[in-house]
């Protein structure tokens, strides 16, 4: 967490909750990264210290903000500057946990200002057919990589997976007319069941495409099928995107996939489909994009944009805090349905049934937010794209977001460094099919509980998956939920720092089945009736 005051009230200070949506482990084909053993989250740490202080004479963040700080006020860049170059903090819990180990303090010590890191694979060398690897589906050592390092102690607290594969490896799919829901959710393709099994199974959380290193096009039926899939699955799919032409396509993929599932009549998945356009400041002089993320299956990331970007597009945007107002949705939403009900140039699969009633009302209550009132710190996520961009970039694009000319408020903040992306990410506990949750024992204390998980072997602390206060504030809530895997079974446990003490509680599988769909991200009254009385029993 990255802890400052505004100038304007230094009584008031605020942790703003970071994560890196656009990160990568592996080994390039190409070589283009340098940074020593990047297949392992050892070179993720490094790089978040890098960018909190600076490496080499080339100052991070902090140092910045600080050099800022001492100008006269009317000088000043930004409006917002921590007090001390260690203006930094762990999620609370997390700051009890290396406190209780020393292996956990010596691995991620260095790795504070940036609170998650969102890893996928590259184009690796020893994962994909380009390069040693000779399996039928590309990525699958790639998936196992990441696999082993996001469900392990104590990097599952500090990195969340995404898989990666390649849609030419579809083999069912050839043409939109070979679309069968029914066929994606048996998982009757491998690949299919490769990224059923990674989420399921494995603990991944997204899932990573990258048209120009597979050379293929966003909106060709095996992509859908991936994007539907994932809907299904409930996870985010991020595309590389390095060129206006490739957003384009990004879009009419989504909105193929859009179409598909208004005609099987499911827009509980409509809702579910989560698409976010990587490198989105490359792209901000065209006027176009904005159109693109007016759509609200479509997010952009910050990732190897300079500070200038992030600033242009937010300064320029008329008006920023106003995306898209109710008339603007409604003429986007009817342009859909007059292109997919009556252009003979939209494959026959995805022409709409019962067009007319393909409207803003009948999709909006499927949505995770609210779309009469969406704002522009609601569709952007930040990112690195490390390794391949000095973290002079992202340090640049923090600046930009904390400077006086964009005024960003702490709630704009929150937002755009942190709560959107886990408001993407589905938590761990609820993807995970194998193993299942364990009856209700009773609470111990956590000190107890957490020296007995760290002493085994391999532990089995699966993930760390940080909960949403559903009143969002420029804070960080204490409460976090991990998934526990035993011999057998696993437990599913709610931490939370109460009287400054920490306890755990397993969840049972009555509660487990009223946290379903996120809710508890969205609905206070819920969450207090459903979480509350576990928390007070553990007193």
């Amino acid at each position: 967490m990255l802890i400052v005051s505004d100038d304007n009230d230094p009584e008031r200070k605020f942790k703003f909750f970071i994560v890196d949506f656009h990160s990568h482990l592996g080994i390039d084909i190409d070589g283009a990264n340098s940074i020593i053993s990047p297949s392992q989250p050892g070179s993720t740490f490094d790089y978040i210290s890098w960018f909190t202080w600076g490496r080499e004479g080339d100052d991070g963040v902090l140092p910045k903000l600080l050099a800022d700080a001492e100008l006269p006020p009317d000088e000043r860049v930004c409006k917002y500057h921590p007090e001390t170059r260690e203006s930094v903090a762990f999620h609370p819990i997390l700051e009890s946990i290396t406190r209780s180990s020393e292996a956990a303090l010596k691995t991620i010590k260095h790795a504070k200002c940036i609170d998650v890191s969102i890893v996928f694979p590259m184009q690796d060398e020893f994962g994909t057919r380009a390069g040693r690897y000779d399996g039928p589906i590309d990525y699958v050592p790639s998936i196992n990589n990441i696999e082993r390092w996001v469900n392990r102690f104590p990097f599952s607290m500090k990195i969340i997976g995404f898989a990666r594969l390649n849609p030419w490896d579809i083999s069912t799919v050839k043409e939109f007319d070979d679309l069968d829901l029914g066929a994606l959710e048996r998982n009757d393709d491998p690949v299919i069941k490769e990224l059923d099994t990674a989420v399921q199974v494995k603990g991944l959380q997204g899932l990573k495409l990258h048209p120009r290193s597979e050379s293929f096009s966003a909106n060709i039926p095996q992509v859908v099928a991936l994007l539907i899939k994932s809907a299904m699955l409930d996870i985010p799919v991020i595309f590389d995107c390095r060129a206006i032409g490739v957003a384009r396509k990004i879009t009419e993929g989504t909105k193929h996939a859009v179409a598909f599932l208004w005609n099987q009549n499911r827009l509980d998945l409509i809702g579910r489909l989560r698409v976010v356009i990587a490198h989105f400041g490359w792209h901000v002089a065209y006027p176009e994009l904005v159109e693109f993320l007016q759509f609200p299956n479509l997010y952009g990331d910050f990732s190897a944009a300079r500070g200038a970007a992030a600033h242009g597009f937010i300064s320029k945007t008329d008006p920023f805090r106003t995306s898209t107002t109710k008339g603007r949705l409604e003429a986007l939403i009817a342009a859909m349905r007059e292109r997919y009900s009556s252009n003979d140039e939209v494959p026959s699969a995805l022409r709409l049934k019962n067009p007319e009633k393909f409207t803003l009302a009948a999709l909006a209550p499927y949505y995770p937010i609210d779309l009469h009132t969406p704002h522009w710190y609601d569709k952007l996520v930040f990112g690195t794209d490390h390794p391949f961009i000095p973290y002079r970039l992202p340090v640049e694009v923090t600046i930009a977001l904390l400077s006086r000319a964009l005024d960003l408020t702490p709630l704009e903040l929150t937002k755009l460094f942190g709560y959107n992306a886990l408001r993407l990410i589905p938590p761990k506990f609820k993807i995970l099919t194998s193993p299942t949750p364990s009856a209700s024992t009773k609470p111990s204390r956590f000190s107890d509980w957490f020296t007995q998980l760290s002493s085994a072997t391999r532990s089995p602390l699966r993930a760390f998956d940080y909960l949403i206060s559903p009143e969002i504030t420029p804070s960080v809530k204490n409460d976090v939920l991990v998934v526990v895997s035993g011999d057998e079974s696993a437990k599913h446990v709610i931490l939370t720092r109460l009287q400054d003490s920490l306890f755990a509680s397993d969840i049972p599988d009555s509660v487990e089945k009223k946290l379903d769909d996120r809710v508890y991200y969205l609905d206070a009254s819920i969450r207090d009736r459903v979480i509350g009385p576990i928390l007070a029993g553990a007193l």
